[in-house]
């Protein structure tokens, strides 16, 4: 007797209808909700072989830091029959998958919670499997900027803190969160020795200190904005700085 089945949910973009379906895949001997359920009278095949393999760590391994890791297999169905073989034209990709678990015969949803939401990333249609590629939501967002805004590189030297088309041009503007120390954010002016700490958060942010190759410079004046900035000269040797709407920005008085 099967204690627990698993469904899976995938969804999939029919081309030629204009409209997405959904096909799902039970382990055990399927699953068929009833009229009362939501959905009604939904079939889950009883084709599933693997309802994938997940796995996620704090970071990589042999790593004491770093970014978290997601490790995850595929989602493979019976395709002896060749009746899923109507799957190579549907369009899987960025498409969400669901895999749930739950008791044989249970009422849908309410004991079938989902043990996985991610997306497809592809399907690969055999004479005999079907192989459903997945992505966990991480990756919706691995290749995403943590902020869209970027210079524009149009300075007209010597105004402008939005760098050249050379140096800056299409870049992601720095953004800074926490406390960070030792880094060295981007020339945004040459002409002036502007530099800029980050974009504008929301939040207060302090430049706390200087160095050029590791000699600390003499602290300035905190300028109201960005024009004030623009508009003294630090002295030879010094920085100031300014914290507003428009970011947090650096000036020295000297190269």
């Amino acid at each position: 007797m099967i204690d627990s089945i698993f469904l899976v949910e995938a969804t999939a973009r029919d081309s030629a209808a204009g409209a997405d379906t959904v096909l799902r895949l039970a382990s055990g001997v399927g699953h068929v909700t009833r009229p009362n359920e939501s959905p009604a009278n939904a079939v889950w095949e009883p084709r599933l072989i693997v309802p994938g393999n997940f796995e996620r760590r704090l970071y990589g391994a042999r790593s004491t830091g770093g970014v978290s890791k997601a490790g995850r297999g595929p989602v493979v169905a019976n395709n002896a029959d060749g009746g899923l073989d109507g799957l190579r034209a549907l369009a899987f990709d960025g498409r969400p998958l669901v895999v749930r678990r739950g008791p044989a015969g249970g009422a849908f949803p309410g004991q079938f919670p989902a043990l996985f939401t991610g997306t497809c990333e592809q399907a690969e249609v055999g004479w005999r499997r079907v192989t459903l590629r997945v992505r966990d939501r991480q990756a919706e967002i691995a290749d995403k900027a943590v902020q869209p805004l970027l210079f524009a590189g149009d300075n007209v030297p010597p105004a402008g803190v939005e760098g050249t088309a050379a140096d800056l041009g299409d870049r992601p503007k720095p953004v800074l969160y926490g406390r960070a120390l030792n880094f060295a954010p981007p020339m945004v002016n040459g002409s002036r020795l502007i530099w800029q700490v980050s974009i504008s958060t929301g939040r207060p942010i302090a430049v706390l200190a200087a160095y050029d190759q590791g000699a600390p410079l003499v602290a300035g004046a905190q300028r109201a904005d960005l024009a004030a900035l623009n508009a003294n000269t630090p002295a030879l040797g010094a920085w100031d700085w300014c914290a507003g709407a428009e970011g947090v920005f650096v000036r020295l008085g000297s190269p």
